[in-house]
């Protein structure tokens, strides 16, 4: 059955830990394939989805404005193997007058090799209005806080 890719999957992971740019838990099994040992590579945008909408929940709490993703590249550099406790990172990297950029980082907890890196562009939408919008200051202000460049 298909899961929508929500903050509370992240909740039902076993011994899943928060951090203020991720997550860590632990994958059994059942996200894969029969008679697989790896996650696939759309698992691993999916639970990176995941992780975007916690990041979303918390940046853009007291504000209207919804966000969409408008691209999404990943590299998939080594399998992430399960059973196994996966590490979920991510960094603000660009703030655009209409959206701003995310780099995923995933791997396991304790190593610096990276096994996927994912970069997703977003864009703030009204979806009353269906179009992407120039975001309140504020917002662009918590988002500013958080991101490795300036806002361009």
């Amino acid at each position: 059955m298909y899961r929508l890719a929500t903050e509370e999957v992240l909740h039902t992971l076993p011994g899943v830990r928060f951090f203020p740019d991720g997550v860590a838990a632990e994958l059994t099994r059942d996200w894969c394939a029969s008679g697989e040992d790896h996650l696939s590579h759309v698992t691993l945008l999916y639970l990176a989805e995941c992780v975007r909408e916690r990041h979303w929940r918390e940046i853009s709490q007291g504000f209207d404005t919804d966000l969409i993703g408008r691209e999404m590249q990943g590299r998939f550099r080594n399998p992430v193997r399960v059973p196994g406790e996966i590490e979920i990172r991510y960094r603000v990297t660009r703030i655009w007058r209409r959206g701003y950029d995310l780099a995923f980082t995933l791997g396991v907890p304790g190593q610096t090799d990276h096994l996927t890196t994912i970069d997703l562009r977003c864009a703030f939408y009204d979806p009353a209005a269906r179009a992407s919008v120039v975001p309140p200051p504020a917002l662009v202000a918590r988002l500013s806080a958080a991101c490795a460049a300036p806002p361009v």
